[in-house]
């Protein structure tokens, strides 16, 4: 006679409580792994800033105005004033540029 023969009840325990291990090693990896990617998007943001503000700078250079508050009109962007040859800061709420408005 054949017998038929399944998983015994404690081979199913032990299966059970190895998926949960797993479960609760792997799980805050991948909970941190959205936080670690916010602040992976920021700190590029962060960096996008500085490199546009150093661009800034050398154009202010090239048009030899890095001293004194100047103001300079960046092509498609529009004006900007320039302390020291670095731009001042500037709302796009209060003063919006023309390129904002016609994109």
């Amino acid at each position: 006679m054949n017998k038929i023969r399944g998983f015994t009840l404690i081979e199913l325990i032990i299966v059970i409580v190895l998926l949960g291990i797993l479960a609760v090693v792997a799980l805050p990896k991948f909970i941190n792994a959205t936080d670690d990617a916010r602040e992976n998007v920021i700190e590029q943001l962060f960096g996008q800033i500085q490199a546009t503000i150093e661009m800034n700078y050398g154009f202010a250079q090239v048009k030899n105005k890095t001293r004194g508050t100047q103001t300079i009109d960046l092509d498609e962007v529009g004006e900007y004033t320039f302390s020291g040859g670095y731009p001042e800061v500037k709302s796009e709420a209060t003063t919006p540029n023309k390129y904002f408005l016609t994109s």
